[in-house]
């Protein structure tokens, strides 16, 4: 049978990504299809959202989460086997393992163990999806510090990851930042700019190769940035309708893998959802209202106190919490529906997410001279396939979407 590949990723983009994985052992075709960065791209547009679950009292335990057709969260352990570090040594109190961030397809870990005179810090890259998991650098730190913060950014023009690690002091000011270039740089550089030590990033986001923060400065009229490409610091205007930026209410999110969006919550009852449709330029924000009163199911108690939204995803729709609550609720923007949703720990008091893309290519494959990027044949041919062949759960997607039952 020859199914035209626009048909093939109408089929792989309704399939769990457990299920795409095990689609790429089919043939060599096949394989190169689910390998192409394009292929990532609408399986994020069109799939239902993922999203890596974490619990701030228990930073060591992770889940992958997706929705489910009945709107609940399917949860995914996720247990990364560090190279060189037992996990048995992380249930010592000598160590704690952190989720700082994800991009392309990948998780960033940090793994801190103390010991009584320095601290030794190391940054892995884990793929949830093929559980694989490669340490990137250590950091050796001498005595106490009070605060720290890790933030990891692509740079698409070198195809490089850098890595910027800040140290606070007790006021959250920034005492000294640092950078490295994954695969290019064989030791930490300080930052050159001046201006890189007057915001602290937290709540930040990469995009374009600029990481992107809300700073703690309410006088600030902008949203700071860090080329990480020049490493300089600079701003992009903030929607002119808004009259000030808040570091506490409001993210920054990317919609759709293309789209930077703030999320505004600092109107009570309201959500707003500002997308700048062109990057970089003042009057292309879009502004969205969500109002909590219009929407079917949203729990009175959030209506009552504080809540933060936890992730935003491609189609505006929002994954928010009461704070110190044990409960998701999904808000359907179009819908304007309210969905209860479990979290799979039932004794966290906090919980942290962010959305993930998948990817379906291993670490391995594109590492090239230690730096990690992609490097894929573009051309993709037809296929011709014996359905009868693949696994019963695989069979029955396909069967149903040609037309056979």
């Amino acid at each position: 049978m020859d199914i035209p590949p626009d048909l093939l990723q109408e089929i792989f983009i309704r399939l769990p990504c457990k299920d795409v994985v095990v689609s790429k052992c089919v043939c060599r075709s096949w394989y190169n299809l689910l390998s192409h960065p394009h292929f990532t791209a609408n399986y994020t547009i069109n799939s239902p959202f993922t999203a890596v679950f974490s619990d701030h009292l228990n930073p060591k335990s992770f889940s992958l989460l997706q929705l489910g057709q009945n709107g609940g969260l399917i949860p995914t352990p996720i247990n990364p086997k560090l190279p060189g570090y037992p996990a048995e040594k992380l249930d010592s109190n000598n160590s704690d393992l952190q989720f700082i961030g994800t991009r392309n397809g990948l998780l960033f870990l940090l793994l801190r163990i103390r010991s009584r005179n320095r601290t030794i810090e190391k940054i892995y890259f884990f793929d949830p999806i093929f559980d694989e998991c490669v340490e990137i650098v250590e950091n050796k730190v001498a005595g106490a510090e009070f605060g720290y913060e890790y933030t990891i950014g692509y740079v698409p023009e070198i195809e490089t990851y850098k890595i910027l690690r800040f140290v606070y002091d007790d006021n959250q000011q920034v005492l000294r930042a640092k950078i490295l270039s994954v695969g290019v740089d064989h030791d930490w550089r300080i930052l050159e700019d001046p201006f890189t030590l007057l915001f602290p990033l937290s709540n930040g986001i990469s995009f374009k190769g600029f990481h992107h923060w809300v700073s703690t400065n309410p006088n600030l009229d902008w949203i700071c940035t860090f080329g990480l490409l020049d490493e300089k610091c600079s701003g992009i205007p903030k929607p002119r309708e808004l009259k000030q930026l808040s570091h506490e209410k409001m993210n920054l999110r990317v919609l759709n893998n293309d789209r930077f969006s703030l999320i505004d919550v600092s109107v009570w009852g309201e959500i707003t959802i500002w997308t700048m449709e062109e990057y970089g330029v003042a009057d292309s924000w879009s502004k969205n209202v969500i109002s909590c009163f219009s929407i079917n199911g949203f729990p009175w108690e959030l209506r009552r106190s504080d809540y933060h939204i936890i992730t935003a995803f491609p189609n505006e729709d929002i994954l928010l919490s009461q704070k110190g609550g044990t409960t998701f609720f999904y808000i359907s923007s179009e819908r304007k529906q309210s969905t209860k949703v479990e979290i799979p720990d039932k004794s966290s008091s906090m919980t942290n997410a962010t959305a993930f893309v998948p990817r379906f290519y291993r670490i391995k494959e594109d590492s090239t001279s230690g730096v990690l990027h992609r490097t894929r044949n573009r051309n993709v041919l037809s296929s011709r396939v014996d359905v009868s062949t693949l696994p019963s759960r695989l069979k029955l997607s396909f069967k149903r979407l040609l037309g056979f039952v």
